[in-house]
């Protein structure tokens, strides 16, 4: 909600109900993103260590472990800070344009898609792995969503 004076009159800006329920779910999943990325980072050597360790547990039980997750897994922990760093940062970005929409900030809508479309980038830059439909759809629907309520917004 924001109040501004405008010849002694007090105007307030509601927040949508839905706008309101896509910003806790950014918090929630961004707030998530950037604190995994940042412990994923400063302790990347001893979760490599002990994703070997599994691994080699995961591949004695059944031999017909996904060989191409175990790579993509470890080619994340060599990429190391060149990963971690930008996932960190824009996650972090994310979150700080959910909290100015909370404010019906049209600003926040900015930061929040260049950092959720800088998001999809990370794995292909720093991991040479393939653009992921998966990731795609929902970047783009909440993007577009949050559009939605630009008008809304100051």
């Amino acid at each position: 909600m924001e109040n501004s004076e405008n010849n002694n009159r007090v105007t307030t800006v509601e927040r949508p109900g839905f706008l309101t329920f896509l910003c806790i779910l950014t918090f929630i999943s961004s707030g998530m993103g950037s604190i995994s990325a940042f412990f994923m980072g400063i302790s990347q050597d001893q979760l490599k260590q002990s994703f070997n360790e599994i691994m080699a547990i995961l591949i004695k039980i059944n031999p017909k472990v996904d060989e191409t997750m175990k790579t993509e897994l470890m080619n994340m922990f060599q990429a190391g800070w060149t990963y971690f760093l930008p996932t960190l940062l824009f996650s972090a970005g994310s979150v700080a344009g959910a909290v100015l929409m909370w404010n019906m900030k049209k600003t926040g809508f900015h930061v929040y898609a260049l950092s959720n479309l800088g998001l999809l980038f990370v794995p292909i830059l720093a991991l040479g792995v393939q653009v992921n439909l998966a990731n795609i759809i929902p970047t783009l629907c909440f993007i577009g969503m949050y559009g939605v309520y630009l008008k809304d917004m100051k």
